[in-house]
């Protein structure tokens, strides 16, 4: 056997490179969701009732920011998978895949989500 590596062609490996970049955002995602997931069950099971006004502020300000976090990198995924910005995104190919981009902008899309 030889000891050289097989090189990818370009395409193939701006593929793999952008499969890479949205795997680790996705589990950047998964550990934002868990959080807000805890959060939210600590505050269901009452947990919250006993803190003053600014403590329960503060508390529920620190979920809105994970969530629009969270929301920023779905983003940020669903757009580089859709390449909705017309050109090069994060290093992604223009059609990744055989995938097809969708109709509509990335604004419009956005206001959906949100």
């Amino acid at each position: 056997m030889s000891d050289t590596q097989r090189q990818l062609p370009p395409e193939d490996e701006a593929i793999s490179k952008c499969r890479k970049a949205q795997d680790e955002r996705a589990m950047e995602l998964r550990y934002l969701t868990i959080r807000i997931q805890a959060m939210a069950a600590i505050g269901g099971q009452g947990a919250i009732d006993s803190l003053d006004e600014d403590l329960i502020h503060a508390y529920f300000s620190q979920i809105e920011d994970l969530a629009a976090e969270a929301n920023t990198i779905v983003l940020e995924i669903f757009d580089q998978r859709h390449n909705i910005s017309g050109g090069p995104n994060d290093g992604c190919p223009a059609a990744p895949l055989g995938s097809s981009r969708p109709a509509g902008s990335a604004a419009s899309r956005r206001a959906d989500i949100r």
